[in-house]
């Protein structure tokens, strides 16, 4: 607070004073720009770069360079960079790698370029790269003119023996021979996904469908296989060399038999739609469903209960129009029918009460259901006995059903109303008075047997009475 007074008495001081006509008055002291400037963490002052249609542009050329027509996803960041800065080397310290990945982002996602300037600069790449492919294999050819010898034999082998019989046909039917046409072609299609598909990683490459036969497929295959992979093969060949060889002959095959290869944008639903956009919509149909579900349940709840408060408003009318005599106005009427229709009703009519299941009930039960079951060794037409037992102790619920007599037993056993030890001291007293019963009825039955045998006019004159 100190401090800030200080200041406030200084700025009223300074006001106070009168203006001095010296210019370098006038002017901010020194130190205050330099603390009002953002810097970064390396404590250089921030600038923000101005990117123009004309960087954007060359941005985009360098990507395309660097990814080999975006064929190339991964380490290509390094070359990406080394590009740009040497079309702008006035940003070789001002501009990262990560920046220029940025602004290539930047471009594709806000549209920053049309797409006619993306498509002429992707033919101004190709047609760059196939020109340094082809000085490339001019270099090659004049350093091994074996290998221009090999074609052309081949070629003229190829034209020796589509040839007619008569040796005197003239040169120029041979070079406009159909096979000959083939063969250019083919050479030329490899020489175009040579160039695209040489520095890709094989596990990036897509994948090659299943040929489909036609007219000309095999004439395609056997051009590859005798006449240009032989050119192409030697004993320097690396396995890599080898490998990039066959997929490249196969994947000519596959594009002059009018097929595609199986790439990841190929991998979409016969709906148009991506595995995850569907995973979306069934999840979110799934919820309106049930929705639905709680709505149209509502809906009935709020049915049933609007026809109960109707059926207690016609039963109001109907008595007050039999007992048209009868001192209730008709505010005491609205006031009764609205008493009546809030009261919960059975399916027969009658008044819906809930009842309180108190821990001596419980027990009771359990009681007369293990008593019912013979301690759990009967689980089948006890439900009768059960609820027999059941109202010679509550004789006030003799109205309660089987069905919510076992209702109640299941919600003891799964709600844990009682404990488990409970629950056994429970079997073990009904244990001992079913075991007491027993005995009872045998020592009953040994006591008539023998009155029997002794006796035998007396209990046929016992057994004749009625």
């Amino acid at each position: 607070m100190r401090a800030s007074d200080e200041r406030r008495n200084g700025r009223e001081r300074r006001g106070n004073q009168e203006p001095d006509h010296d210019d370098n008055s006038q002017q901010p002291a020194p130190n205050v720009l330099p603390e009002q400037q953002t810097t970064t963490k390396a404590g250089k002052p921030r600038q923000r770069i101005a990117w123009t249609t004309k960087m954007n542009e060359d941005i985009m050329h360098c990507y395309y360079t660097a990814t080999k027509l975006d064929t190339l996803k991964t380490g290509y960041r390094t070359d990406f960079h080394r590009l740009f800065i040497q079309l702008y080397p006035q940003y070789e310290h001002k501009i990262t790698a990560q920046r220029v990945s940025d602004q290539k982002r930047a471009i594709m996602t806000n549209k920053l370029l049309t797409d006619v300037n993306i498509e002429n600069i992707k033919e101004e790449v190709a047609n760059k790269i196939a020109s340094i492919h082809n000085n490339n294999i001019e270099q090659n050819i004049t350093q091994n003119p074996n290998n221009n010898n090999q074609i052309n034999d081949l070629i003229d082998q190829n034209n020796n023996e589509e040839q007619s019989p008569n040796r005197n046909t003239n040169r120029a039917e041979i070079t406009n021979n159909p096979n000959n046409d083939m063969i250019a072609k083919t050479l030329n299609e490899i020489n175009t996904n040579l160039i695209k598909w040489e520095s890709v990683n094989p596990v990036s490459r897509p994948r090659i469908p299943k040929l489909i036969f036609k007219k000309d497929t095999i004439k395609y295959i056997e051009t590859i296989n005798n006449t240009i992979l032989p050119t192409m093969l030697n004993h320097n060949s690396t396995i890599e060399n080898i490998h990039t060889y066959i997929y490249v002959a196969a994947i000519t095959t596959t594009i002059l038999n009018n097929q595609q290869p199986i790439t990841q944008n190929n991998k979409i639903f016969n709906s148009g739609k991506h595995k995850w956009q569907i995973r979306i919509e069934n999840k979110v149909n799934e919820f309106r469903r049930n929705l639905g579900r709680l709505t149209q349940y509502k809906n009935a709840s709020d049915e049933r209960r609007q026809g109960r408060g109707r059926r207690g408003n016609t039963l109001l009318d109907q008595d007050a129009e039999t007992n048209p005599n009868s001192t209730d106005n008709r505010e005491q009427q609205q006031a009764g029918s609205v008493l009546h229709s809030e009261e919960a009703t059975t399916k027969a009519g009658k008044p819906r009460q809930r009842m309180t299941w108190t821990r001596e009930m419980n027990i009771n039960v359990m009681r007369c259901y293990y008593k019912s079951t013979n301690i759990e060794t009967n689980k089948t037409g006890y439900r009768e006995d059960l609820h027999r037992l059941f109202v010679e102790i509550y004789p006030q619920y003799a109205n309660i059903t089987q069905q919510r007599v076992v209702d109640q037993k299941r919600t003891i056993v799964t709600n844990n109303r009682l404990t488990a030890v409970e629950l056994q001291n429970i079997k073990e007293e009904i244990a001992k008075e079913l075991q007491s019963g027993s005995q009872d009825n045998n020592n009953n039955s040994a006591i008539e047997s023998q009155l029997e045998t002794n006796n035998p006019n007396n209990t046929a004159q016992h057994k004749r009475k009625p």
